[in-house]
C-alpha cells in the first residue's frame, strides 16, 4: 500500500511539507500495537519512508517562497498554480521510488525503525515514588541502531528527601540554643530543594562539556538523530541519581559541620 499525506504548517502559513512511505495490506505492528492499514500514517517510524523536498535544502512547498527582505516589503506571494506546477513535477520522483525504490535528488528518504513498545506512564503502573526522567531519543541514520538519554527532573522521592533532610535540620535550628521560630523549618525546606538544584549542576556541566557533540550508533558508529523526547518513570534509580543524591548529602554534611565548627 502507497501513502503520502500533505502537512500544512501549523500556523496556517500558505506552505506544506510532503510525507510519503508504503506498508502492508495487512498493518504494520509497532511499539508492540497493531495498527491497521487504514490507520497507518506515512510518518511511522516503523516504516520505510521519506520527504519529498522541492529543491534541495528546502522541505516546504509555498506560496510565499522569496527572499525575506522582499517579504518584509511586500504581501505578495507566487501563483498557487506554480507551487502545484512544481509538487506535480516533483512527485514523480516519489512514484520512482515506489516503483524502484530509486532515490530522486528531492527526495529524503529514512530506514525503517524497530522501536521499544510504548512505555505507560501512568501512576499505576510507576507507583507514586517513581523517579521522573525527561528522556531524549536518538535514532541512527544508517540502521535501524537506538540509543535513550535520561535527564533527572523533580519528583517525589528527591522532595521526600528534602523532607527527611528538613526534619533533621529542625531538630537542631527550633530547639535551643538557636531556637528559631517554627516557620522557619519552611525555609530550611526551600534550602534543601535550592540544594538538590545545586547537587544536579555538576551533572549538567559534565553532560554538556563531557558528552560528545555528535551521537554515534553503538551498532555501526554512524551519526544519530534526535527523534524527539518524553517523560518516562522508573521505579529503580539511574546512576545519575545516585550521584546527584550523594553530592546532596556531601552538600548537608559541609553545612552540619560547617555549623558545629562555630557552635
Amino acid at each position: 500500500m502507497q501513502i503520502f499525506a500533505l502537512l500544512w504548517e501549523r500556523h496556517d502559513r500558505p506552505r506544506f511539507i510532503v510525507q510519503f512511505a508504503e506498508a502492508p495490506l495487512s498493518g504494520i505492528d509497532a511499539r508492540g500495537e497493531h495498527i491497521a492499514s487504514e490507520d497507518v500514517l506515512p510518518g511511522n517510524a516503523a516504516l520505510l519512508r521519506g520527504w519529498l523536498n522541492p529543491a534541495p535544502g528546502s522541505m516546504w512547498f509555498r506560496l510565499d517562497d522569496q527572499p525575506l527582505w522582499r517579504r518584509l516589503i511586500s504581501r505578495q506571494q507566487n501563483d498557487p498554480d506554480q507551487v502545484v506546477d512544481l509538487l506535480v513535477k516533483r512527485f514523480s520522483e516519489v512514484m520512482e521510488w515506489w516503483e524502484r525504490k530509486t532515490k530522486g535528488p528531492h527526495l529524503r528518504v529514512l530506514p525503517a525503525i524497530n522501536l521499544p513498545p510504548k512505555v505507560s506512564h501512568s501512576s499505576a503502573d510507576a507507583g507514586v515514588f517513581a523517579f521522573h526522567y525527561r528522556t531524549a531519543e536518538y535514532r541512527c541514520t544508517q540502521c535501524t541502531g537506538a540509543r535513550s538519554k535520561h535527564g533527572i527532573t523533580l519528583s517525589i522521592p528527591y522532595v521526600v528527601v528534602a523532607v527527611i533532610a528538613t526534619v533533621a535540620w529542625s531538630f537542631i535550628l527550633l530547639r535551643a540554643p538557636l531556637s528559631f521560630p517554627w516557620y522557619y523549618a519552611f525555609s530550611v525546606f526551600a534550602g534543601e530543594l535550592l540544594a538538590l538544584f545545586i547537587a544536579g549542576m555538576p551533572l549538567t556541566i559534565f553532560f554538556i562539556i563531557g558528552g560528545p557533540i555528535i551521537h554515534r550508533c553503538p551498532s555501526c558508529g554512524a551519526p544519530m538523530t534526535l527523534r524527539g523526547q518524553h517523560f518516562t518513570k522508573s521505579q529503580k534509580p539511574h546512576w545519575n541519581d545516585s550521584v546527584l543524591l550523594l553530592i546532596f548529602i556531601a552538600i548537608n554534611v559541609g553545612a552540619w559541620l560547617s555549623l558545629l565548627s562555630r557552635a
